[in-house]
């Protein structure tokens, strides 16, 4: 099982953090053309995201978030090749902006 943790400090308001991030498969850098918000609402979303690893093979894959607004966002892959992750997206305000944390954790299926 892999788990591992990263923060930023973001200069600027948790809700206003919070709108970016729920926008994130549009403006995460690796992602390619195609990537999508399939629906959304105040509660769950739902994206496809393309990427290529290793910067020439591409592949696809989906997840659902659910979320409590302002505060986190639990993202599970639900197809592709790491189906099964999981990140959660912490929003904490700080002093200063907003601390984002993300947590992701992965086992390998059986």
């Amino acid at each position: 099982m892999y788990t591992g943790t990263q923060s930023i400090l973001i200069q600027a308001p948790q809700n206003d953090v919070y709108k970016v991030a729920e926008t994130y498969p549009y403006f995460v850098r690796f992602f390619s053309e195609g990537s999508r918000i399939i629906s959304q609402d105040m509660h769950h979303m739902s994206v496809e995201v393309h990427t290529k690893l290793a910067s020439f093979l591409p592949t696809r894959w989906k997840g659902e978030g659910v979320k409590l607004r302002n505060q986190k966002i639990k993202f599970t892959q639900t197809e592709g090749l790491f189906k099964g992750l999981t990140a959660v997206w912490d929003f904490h305000e700080v002093s200063g902006g907003t601390r984002v944390s993300i947590t992701t954790t992965f086992s390998k299926p059986n």
